[in-house]
């Protein structure tokens, strides 16, 4: 089937095609980066949303962070884990929301969430095992929206979806270059421009839109690296031993870019499996 090929320009001017970000994360990321604003102002104003303030404090008090204390405040929980590092929990709790109603028969949201929350936390951890990488909670967020250019494709041409995926079991491509037949675009380009048209930080819609490059030399190198390496291992069943984890590291092209040590990869995707539906029960992805 012969499709119209989609540019980043036409897509960028089809502004209204895309999704944008709920009010409230703008209000609160401008008081989380305003330090004349106080943790019970901010917290004020999440709490003035009771969903998205239910999500954060069930995020926070999940065995993802494994806090000793349970916490009860959305003020409590910047004043212990930081403003930058609530803005990510927030950005995590509203993605539900803005891409809610997509799951069908073509396109499983909930299957979609899991691969997505499944990258974050391997990252996450890789990240905070390595030396190059100095956001960790960048790179969850990262992470979780690496893929977000399917969703967009989802929203607009589900159909569109299986032809690909049909395409490179068809072929023996892979899935990036059946987009690139059938689309003239890739969903990590989708998902870049969408980052960029949010105005994510630059270390947000590079990674993203490079999570398909085992070779990209640019800048944040090393966190774009270590996304495309927790992408592929996500879609793997978690390794039984060290020798396991080598041999799925064998089958990803460039894994050593990363210089993370194999038994960090073993731990991650253990601590991957552990706690994915947990983090998709607290962001409320779990209903997709």
């Amino acid at each position: 089937m012969v499709r119209e090929k989609i540019s980043i320009q036409k897509l960028i001017e089809q502004g209204d095609s895309l999704p944008t970000l709920p009010e409230i994360y703008t209000r609160v990321s401008a008081q989380l980066e305003d330090t004349n604003s106080s943790i019970d102002e901010i917290g004020e104003t999440i709490a003035n949303d009771p969903a998205i303030s239910y999500k954060i404090l069930t995020m926070v008090n999940s065995a993802f962070f494994g806090l000793p204390n349970k916490i009860s405040s959305i003020a409590q929980a910047i004043s212990l884990l930081g403003r930058a590092r609530v803005k990510q929990i927030l950005i995590g709790a509203l993605l539900g929301d803005i891409f809610k109603g997509l799951d069908s028969e073509l396109f499983s949201l909930k299957d979609f969430w899991q691969h997505s929350i499944r990258t974050a936390i391997i990252s996450q951890f890789l990240a905070k095992d390595s030396a190059y990488v100095d956001e960790p909670d960048v790179i969850f967020t990262s992470s979780l929206l690496h893929d977000v250019g399917r969703l967009i494709l989802a929203a607009q041409m589900p159909e569109v979806l299986p032809e690909i995926e049909q395409r490179a079991r068809d072929t023996g491509l892979s899935v990036v270059q059946s987009e690139v037949d059938i689309l003239g675009i890739t969903h990590a380009e989708i998902g870049g421009a969408l980052m960029q048209k949010w105005d994510f930080p630059d270390l947000i819609w590079v990674c993203v839109s490079n999570h398909h490059h085992p070779d990209y030399t640019g800048p944040f190198y090393h966190s774009a690296h270590l996304i495309y390496l927790a992408n592929q291992l996500a879609y793997y069943a978690p390794p039984s031993d060290i020798e396991q984890t080598m041999q799925v590291l064998n089958n990803i092209t460039n894994w050593q870019a990363c210089n993370t040590p194999v038994p960090s990869v073993f731990t991650a995707c253990l601590q991957a499996e552990e706690m994915v539906f947990d983090v998709m029960q607290s962001l409320g992805m779990d209903q997709a």
